[in-house]
C-alpha cells in the first residue's frame, strides 16, 4: 500500500526503516523524503511507528522510591 504518495513510497518500506533502528517522524521525512512535501501522510506514518512492535529500550530507575 502507497502511503507517501507524493514519493511513492509504500508501507513495507517504511516498516524497514523502522526496524533499522528506532525513527522518529522526522527522521522518517529526513531518510526518505515521506511527508516532506504535502504533508498528508505525515498521520499515517505517526500511527505505524506507534503502532510498530520494535522493542524500546526503557531506562531502568533506580532508587526511586
Amino acid at each position: 500500500m502507497v502511503i507517501c504518495h507524493c514519493k511513492a513510497i509504500n508501507a513495507e518500506f517504511i516498516k524497514n526503516l523502522f526496524a533499522e533502528k528506532s525513527f522518529t517522524v522526522s527522521d522518517i521525512t529526513e531518510e526518505c523524503g515521506a511527508g516532506g512535501d504535502c504533508g498528508r501522510c505525515l498521520d499515517v506514518i505517526e500511527y505505524m511507528l506507534e503502532q510498530s512492535p520494535m522493542e524500546r529500550e526503557t531506562p531502568v530507575l533506580v532508587g526511586i522510591s
